[in-house]
């Protein structure tokens, strides 16, 4: 397993980094009714939406009525690709919140590892329909961008991505990345 490391900084990151990913502030604009298909007149909050989103992929039903059963694989990536997306385009200032940090830590991490999973099998595999597969994987790309975004703006550190969590790109991306300051020192 690569370590995961910053590299060539001596930047100071003290502290606590990461926070509640169920207690973040971005979680309601993030993680919707809608999103998860709840219908809006049931009351839940945001955090139990996202407790949802965590159920094993093969107990979800999917979407379409009609649809393989192994469809809802894709549709739980899109979904994680849809939080990881909204969380990513939180301004600075927004994800300098240690719950914010750790809604961004662990959606990017969930998609990046549930796109790349989808992309090494088969489109058959999970019943993927035309251009499902590439839109996962633009979304990724996304992501992964805005993450070393938020990385060489040190928003978010290595530190912050448990070794044992972080997919294979996302530790790639850590370890290639030189953190140039700390945003979020300079937005207090």
């Amino acid at each position: 397993m690569a370590e995961l490391k910053l590299a060539h900084n001596s930047i100071d990151f003290s502290g606590t980094r990461i926070g509640r990913s169920s207690t973040a502030p971005a979680l309601p604009l993030c993680v919707t009714k809608n999103m998860v298909g709840v219908d809006e007149s049931i009351e839940v909050t945001p955090d139990i939406l996202l407790t949802a989103l965590k159920g094993d992929p093969r107990d979800r039903v999917t979407r379409e009525p009609g649809t393989p059963r192994e469809h809802a694989v894709i549709e739980l990536a899109q979904m994680w690709g849809d939080v990881a997306d909204c969380v990513y385009h939180q301004n600075t200032f927004r994800l300098c919140d240690i719950d914010n940090r750790a809604l961004a830590v662990e959606a990017g991490s969930i998609f990046i590892r549930q796109s790349d999973t989808i992309a090494a099998q088969p489109p058959a595999t999970y019943a993927a329909q035309p251009g499902e597969i590439q839109a996962l994987q633009s979304v990724r790309g996304r992501v992964l961008a805005a993450m070393q975004n938020q990385v060489q703006n040190g928003v978010l550190i290595a530190a912050d991505f448990p070794s044992s969590f972080a997919p294979p790109a996302v530790r790639k991306m850590l370890n290639e990345t030189e953190t140039l300051h700390n945003a979020c020192a300079t937005n207090k």
